[in-house]
């Protein structure tokens, strides 16, 4: 696994909620604990420190939370202004599941009612995560030894969004904020959050779910240009790097002709998100710079 940046930490996800005041925090884990723990059951949930392990998601109003008495382990909190997009996110991961990928699993029913606050979806938090905004990206350059980590990664992540794609799921929001992965014996499992705005299909011939696709693939390389990975490359490079490290191991998880046919409109989208010349940020322009 790639190496994280220092100053950035993941965005578990986002829901039509007002933002939460450290005080409106504690009074709702004090009432899903009190849900999770009734009368009898040992244990008790604290909020994590902020900068502690996840202390909190600083963008999107989700937070972690300890099981201090009992052996709960950490639980994710993400809450919801309405009772419908907490249950639609609760059935969207119950789906991804059923469809053989990795997703959160719930604490209990899920859903905890914390009264004029809204509502709390609470998960397990996936020891290891790491979510792909918090790579360095900008860090990476070909012929250091840590380079290929950065392709790994990012082939990897690739990989994945291939996978989910295959099982008929669209994410909706594939940014590189949502998608994580967890180190393992074996190597990485990858997961992604904030799946209210999924979309599922079995059908070989869904063309509207085929340009859902798109539009993850798309999401994914504005933003890991965004994170400046990409960023400075001659048009040529830049195309070179991201078909070996996107497209060709998505292919080999995902065999699509449309994704084929549809490339280019990508890389075009991609193109005009990228810095102008003028740094060296980025691997892609490193590279195309260090070959003039």
């Amino acid at each position: 696994m790639a190496k994280r940046s220092p100053e950035s930490r993941g965005n578990l996800g986002h829901g039509e909620r007002d933002v939460l005041t450290d005080a409106d925090r504690v009074r709702l884990t004090r009432s899903i604990s009190e849900q999770v723990y009734p009368a009898g059951k040992r244990g008790r949930l604290s909020i994590l420190p902020s900068g502690s392990l996840g202390g909190k998601d600083s963008a999107h109003d989700v937070y972690f939370a300890e099981d201090q008495v009992g052996a709960g382990g950490v639980v994710a909190i993400k809450r919801f202004r309405r009772l419908e997009s907490a249950e639609h996110e609760l059935a969207a991961m119950a789906e991804i599941g059923e469809r053989g990928l990795k997703t959160f699993q719930a604490v209990g029913k899920g859903i905890y009612d914390g009264g004029n606050l809204g509502y709390a979806l609470v998960t397990e938090r996936m020891p290891g995560l790491t979510t792909m905004n918090q790579i360095g990206w900008r860090d990476a350059r070909p012929g250091e030894p840590d380079y290929e980590d950065y392709a790994t990664t990012l082939r990897s992540m690739a990989t994945y969004a291939g996978e989910l794609h295959a099982a008929g799921v669209a994410h909706g929001d594939f940014q590189i904020k949502n998608i994580g992965a967890a180190s393992t014996v074996t190597g990485s499992e990858f997961v992604t959050f904030d799946v209210e705005g999924v979309t599922f299909s079995d059908s070989a011939e869904d063309f509207a779910f085929d340009g859902k696709r798109i539009e993850d693939l798309t999401k994914m390389t504005r933003t890991l240009v965004s994170a400046g990975f990409l960023a400075n490359a001659t048009p040529v490079v830049f195309e070179e790097e991201l078909t070996a490290n996107v497209l060709e191991p998505y292919w080999d998880a995902n065999p699509s002709g449309m994704v084929i046919e549809q490339w280019p409109a990508v890389m075009a989208v991609a193109e005009l998100e990228r810095p102008r010349p003028g740094t060296t940020a980025g691997a892609a322009g490193y590279l195309a710079l260090s070959q003039v």
